[in-house]
């Protein structure tokens, strides 16, 4: 329920664990190989922007989220 500027900075300071978690996402997910992890976290927080995300009760189930989003997109992407 916070502002934009709130969620900017929880975005600036989590992009570093998220991205690495895109990576990981990636790595179990081999058949994509032209999805760059910067792309896939950059989709799967603009889903969750743009969609009513569940709200995280903490730093590990906004991770959980995320890796979800991203998951769902490989997935929508046929894999």
């Amino acid at each position: 329920q916070g502002d934009a500027d709130a969620r900017d900075r929880v975005f600036t300071h989590l992009y570093p664990e998220l991205r690495r978690l895109a990576n990981a996402v990636l790595r179990s997910n081999a058949d994509h190989h032209t999805l760059e992890a910067t792309a896939l976290l950059n989709a799967a927080l603009m889903k969750l922007i743009q969609s009513r995300a569940p709200q995280a009760e903490d730093r590990g189930h906004f991770a959980r989220i995320v890796a979800r989003a991203m998951r769902q997109i490989l997935s929508d992407r046929g894999g």
